[in-house]
C-alpha cells in the first residue's frame, strides 16, 4: 500500500517524457549512496497512520514511527509534534529500496544530533505532547529546531500557572524557564507565567481577594501569583487588630493595593503589606 501511494506521487511529479531521465538520475544516485552506506538526508512531508511520508534524494519514501531518530512512549505524541516537524531535515540509512513496486523504507536511528546545553534563567519553548493530572510533558527539542533531537520533560502542575494549565492542550507550545538542577542532576523548569520577578519588590500591586465557603482568603497578585499578608508587629506595630478586622470584612472578588515586601526563596509566594489607609478605613466602615 505504501509503495503504491509513492508511485502515484512520483507520477504526479514526473509526468513529462523529459522528466524520465531526471527520475532515472535520482534513482541511480540514491542506489549509489545506499551502496556507499551513506547517511542520507530526508525531509518530513506528511503524516500517516504508522509513520511519515518523506522526501529523500528527490523521491518519496516512508519512515515508521519506530524508526524515527527518537522514540515516544505514546505514538499519539507524533501527531502533536508533526506540524512542528513538517519540512524539517534529518538523516537516515535506507534499509529497503525496491523499484517494482517502488518502495523506499528508511531508518533514522543514526548519529546526527548535537548536545543539549541549557542556560540558567533562560527561556525555552516546548510542544505539549501529554497532559496528565501531575502536569505537562513537553518536547523541548522544538526549541533547538530539532538539531539536538528530542528532550521530553515533565513540568509539574505546581510549576505552572493554574489558569494557564486548564487552558493548555496537547499540541500547544509552552514557554518555560530553566531554573537549575535538583540534587540528582535533574533539570528544573517552571512556566514563564509562574516566575515572579524580584523587580516588583517595594512596588505597590493589585491584589485580588478570593474567599471560599469557610471565609478563608486567598490573595492573588496581578491575577495569578499567590500572596500572603502576615499580620505581625514588624509590619503593623500599632494596628495588628485593625488589619485583621479589615481583612475579615473584605468581599470575594474585591481588589486592594499592597506593597511587595519580599518573595520567598522558591519564588512561589509574595509577602505583602496592605498600605492604602483609605482602603482599610473604607473596609472597616462596613
Amino acid at each position: 500500500m505504501i509503495g503504491k501511494k509513492i508511485v502515484q506521487n512520483i507520477k504526479v511529479i514526473f509526468d513529462k517524457d523529459n522528466d524520465k531521465d531526471w527520475l532515472k538520475y535520482l534513482i541511480d544516485d540514491l542506489e549509489q549512496k545506499i551502496s556507499d552506506n551513506r547517511n542520507i538526508p530526508f525531509r518530513i512531508y506528511q503524516i500517516k497512520e504508522k509513520g511519515f511520508l518523506i522526501k529523500i534524494n528527490g523521491l518519496f519514501g516512508f519512515i515508521s514511527f519506530y524508526h524515527m531518530p527518537w522514540q515516544y512512549n505514546d505514538l499519539k505524541s507524533w501527531e502533536y509534534v508533526f506540524k512542528y516537524l513538517l519540512d524539517k531535515t534529518f538523516f537516515c540509512k535506507v534499509y529497503k529500496f525496491e523499484k517494482e513496486p517502488f518502495s523506499i523504507m528508511v531508518n533514522g536511528d543514526v548519529p546526527q544530533f548535537k548536545k543539549f546545553i541549557l542556560k540558567k534563567d533562560s527561556n525555552y519553548v516546548g510542544v505539549i505532547i501529554k497532559k496528565s493530572r501531575y502536569g505537562l510533558f513537553i518536547e523541548l527539542g522544538y526549541n533547538f529546531k530539532w538539531q539536538c533531537g528530542s528532550f521530553v520533560h515533565l513540568i509539574h502542575k505546581t510549576k505552572i500557572d493554574k489558569a494557564e494549565f486548564s487552558e493548555l492542550n496537547c499540541g500547544d507550545t509552552l514557554t518555560v524557564i530553566y531554573t537549575g538542577e535538583t540534587s540528582k542532576n535533574l533539570a528544573i523548569f517552571k512556566s514563564e507565567n509562574k516566575i515572579i520577578s524580584e523587580a516588583i519588590i517595594g512596588k505597590v500591586v493589585k491584589v485580588q481577594i478570593n474567599k471560599n465557603f469557610n471565609n478563608q482568603i486567598t490573595f492573588l497578585v496581578n491575577g495569578n501569583h499567590l500572596g500572603t499578608i502576615p499580620i505581625t508587629k514588624e509590619y503593623y506595630p500599632n494596628s495588628k487588630n485593625i488589619i485583621k478586622l479589615a481583612l475579615s470584612k473584605l468581599n470575594n472578588g474585591e481588589t486592594i493595593h499592597c506593597e511587595v515586601i519580599k518573595i520567598t526563596k522558591n519564588k512561589q509566594l509574595i509577602q505583602l503589606k496592605w498600605v492604602y489607609e483609605n482602603e482599610i478605613e473604607h473596609t472597616l466602615e462596613r
